[in-house]
């Protein structure tokens, strides 16, 4: 379940719950968290393409670890 709100949403998933900052703008898109020297536990970064689409993920300005989740239009961790 997700519940948007201006910039942002809340992703839950079963008991778990984050809070999320959206990239919907192409430089948001490109930027995402890179350049970021952490993320504080129960954050993250939502990027919504718009459509299902194969994407590249690049992690060359990443300075910490990072969990990615695919998310499908019918709300599918894929």
């Amino acid at each position: 379940m997700a519940t948007l709100g201006q910039g942002h949403a809340t992703i839950v998933i079963r008991d778990k719950q984050w809070l999320v900052t959206m990239a919907t703008q192409p430089w948001e898109l490109m930027q995402g968290l890179g350049g970021l020297t952490a993320v504080p536990s129960g954050t993250g970064m939502l990027f919504d393409l718009g459509q299902d689409q194969i994407i590249q993920v690049t992690t060359a300005n990443m300075l910490f670890p990072l969990d990615i989740a695919f998310i499908s239009e019918a709300l599918v961790i894929t």
